[in-house]
């Protein structure tokens, strides 16, 4: 009895919460490719910034602002040499 009275009050925060987790965990997976990855948009990122290839960069992070694609040859460091 007690579910059926409270829950309905308590969706606006669980669906708050799952909100913040979705985003919270792209920036994981994008930090995590960052850190343990030999590909992906991530890797290109850590390749262009000790080669300075400024138009390589932005091209990363438009990338990262469209939604982190999913096409993985997007995000290969060699299609951008």
């Amino acid at each position: 009895m007690l579910l059926w009275e409270e829950l309905p009050g308590a969706l606006p925060s669980v669906f708050a919460g799952m909100k913040v987790a979705a985003l919270l965990a792209v920036a994981d997976a994008i930090v995590g490719e960052f850190l343990g990855s030999d590909r992906g948009v991530g890797y290109l990122v850590l390749q262009v910034q000790v080669t300075l290839d400024t138009p390589a960069m932005f091209m990363a992070v438009i990338l990262f602002a469209m939604g982190k694609p999913r096409n993985r040859r997007l995000g290969r460091a060699d299609t951008f040499n």
